[in-house]
């Protein structure tokens, strides 16, 4: 792997910005080139790198996101608690390795640091290195811009688990914050809300009421509502079947009800007296 196929590896298109600011100066040049009138060409073998060694410095941000019982209490993503995140230190340093017996340029990749708020990221900026190998596992943007680069001359790659291990909130939150906008809608207080939550396998719906309490603001890239659901909430955890649901503003519960029975489908309402 070449030091141009390692940026690229990792997600960036600005491999010749970091080479730029590590080409050893002339005299480190001139010790590795071999002198003309002893030089014999070898097809075969190995490049010559004059290159100094390219420092990498990984970091691990994530935000720890305890159990609160009959509440909503963590974002998206899958590295939220300590347990997950040493899985997930092991896994990067297991990942460091075998990227480096695979560069075929010098590379020292330092200590991986975790870091889990704005004030512990700053002691990143204290180390010696050309690039922070970012791991946006979870965290909000302050964080994720603390953990950044600060300095014109240094880069920043940020890595997103999706598919070979916890996949990580800024996995999706990337794309949001810096190349698009998701909306974020607060609901009056005490507004009344119908829920539908339609089972795809099979003709059923759920249908439930409830009063809008609150508009928490967690990591997650779309409106939140904190709901005090009407009837048995123990019956919603039996009959729901999917996660996407739909919200209306209202009580709308009987018009589900009635148009369920108009084209054949099964209405489940949890209000109802089992």
């Amino acid at each position: 792997m070449s030091r141009r196929q390692f940026v690229e590896t990792l997600g960036v298109l600005t491999a010749g910005t970091i080479l730029s600011g590590n080409i050893a100066s002339g005299a480190n040049v001139a010790s590795v080139v071999p002198d003309p009138s002893t030089f014999s060409w070898d097809p075969d073998a190995q490049m010559i790198h004059p290159g100094k060694t390219l420092k990498v410095q990984p970091v691990l941000m994530y935000v720890n996101q305890p159990y609160r019982e009959k509440s909503s209490y963590k974002s998206w993503g899958h590295v939220n608690s300590e347990e997950t995140a040493k899985e997930e230190e092991n896994r990067i340093n297991t990942e460091l390795g075998q990227l480096k017996t695979m560069a075929e340029f010098a590379v020292d990749f330092l200590p991986l640091m975790t870091v889990t708020s704005p004030q512990e990221a700053k002691n990143i900026h204290e180390k010696d290195y050309d690039v922070v190998l970012l791991y946006a596992a979870t965290g909000n943007a302050a964080l994720f811009n603390a953990c950044s680069a600060r300095k014109p001359e240094k880069d920043a790659i940020i890595f997103v688990r999706h598919r070979n291990g916890p996949i990580y909130y800024w996995y999706e939150s990337l794309g949001d914050r810096f190349f698009g906008a998701s909306p974020k809608v607060d609901f009056p207080i005490g507004q009344k809300v119908t829920f539908l939550d339609p089972h795809y396998a099979n003709p059923r719906w759920l249908t439930f009421t409830g009063t809008v309490q609150s508009n928490p603001d967690f990591e997650i890239c779309r409106s939140q509502q904190d709901v005090a659901l009407d009837g048995d909430w123990k019956k919603l955890k039996r009959e729901a079947r999917d996660s996407h649901w739909t919200m209306s503003f209202g009580d709308y519960k009987n018009e589900v009800e009635y148009i369920s029975r108009k084209i054949g489908v099964q209405c489940v309402r949890i209000d109802e007296q089992a």
